[in-house]
C-alpha cells in the first residue's frame, strides 16, 4: 500500500484529521480524510490505481487559523473552528456542507457561521453534535468560550445561540456522545487539563 507523502518542507502542524467515508452521492466519493493544519484545510481523497492506494489532496475554499474540524456523514455537515487572527477578531465556528457528486460550483459551501469572543489563548476543539432524529432535535455546534468561561450551544437549523452554561475549567476538547442521553437530552464529553466531564445539551 502506497501512503500519501507530503513534501518535506516546514509547515504548520496538523491540528485535526477526520475520516471521510466513501459516498456515491457526495464530492470525494471515494472517501479519505479531512485534514486541517493551522493555516490550511484540505481533503485527501483515496485513489486506487493498479491495486495501489494513493491520496489526492484538494484544498478547500475556506481560510482561517484553524483549531479543529468535525464531520458528520449523515448530514454531510463540516464544522471548522478558527481562532482570532488578522481581520477576524473573534473565534469563528463555520458550518459547511460538501457538494453533491458532479454538482457544479465549490466542493464545500458555507451554511452558517457562529462567532465567539476575542479571548483565545489556547487551542480549543469544538464539536458538531448530530441530530438523533427526534422531534426538535436539530444538529448543534458546541464550543468553549474562554472569555466568558462558558460552553456555548448553537442550533445550526435556527442559526442562533440557544444555550450556554458556565464551567469551572477551561474545556480544551469537546466530543459528542451519540449513545448517551440524560433525561432525553444529547450529551458531550468535555476535557480540561485535569478533568473529564459529561454535559447534557
Amino acid at each position: 500500500m502506497k501512503i500519501f507523502n507530503s513534501e518535506q518542507i516546514q509547515k504548520l502542524g496538523c491540528v485535526s484529521l477526520n475520516i471521510l467515508p466513501p459516498s456515491s452521492s457526495r464530492s470525494f466519493k471515494n472517501g479519505g480524510f479531512l485534514k486541517a493544519r493551522m493555516d490550511h484545510l484540505s481533503v485527501l481523497e483515496e485513489i486506487v490505481d493498479n491495486d495501489y492506494y494513493t491520496y489526492k489532496e484538494t484544498e478547500l475554499p475556506l481560510t482561517g487559523l484553524w483549531s479543529s474540524t468535525s464531520y458528520d456523514c449523515q448530514s454531510n455537515l463540516v464544522l471548522t473552528s478558527a481562532r482570532p487572527y488578522g481581520p477576524f477578531h473573534t473565534d469563528r465556528h463555520i458550518v459547511s456542507k460538501f457538494a453533491d457528486f458532479n454538482e457544479k460550483g465549490p466542493v464545500l459551501s458555507q451554511v452558517v457561521t457562529f462567532y465567539g469572543r476575542a479571548k483565545s489563548t489556547q487551542i480549543y476543539r469544538s464539536c458538531l453534535v448530530p441530530s438523533s432524529g427526534g422531534y426538535n432535535d436539530d444538529p448543534l455546534v458546541c464550543c468553549y468560550d474562554e472569555g466568558s468561561g462558558t460552553i456555548d450551544v448553537f442550533n445550526i437549523n435556527k442559526k442562533k445561540n440557544v444555550h450556554g452554561f458556565k464551567v469551572n475549567d477551561n474545556i480544551l476538547d469537546l466530543c459528542p456522545l451519540p449513545d448517551i442521553t440524560i433525561q432525553g437530552r444529547r450529551t458531550v464529553a468535555g476535557l480540561s487539563k485535569n478533568t473529564l466531564s459529561i454535559f447534557s445539551v
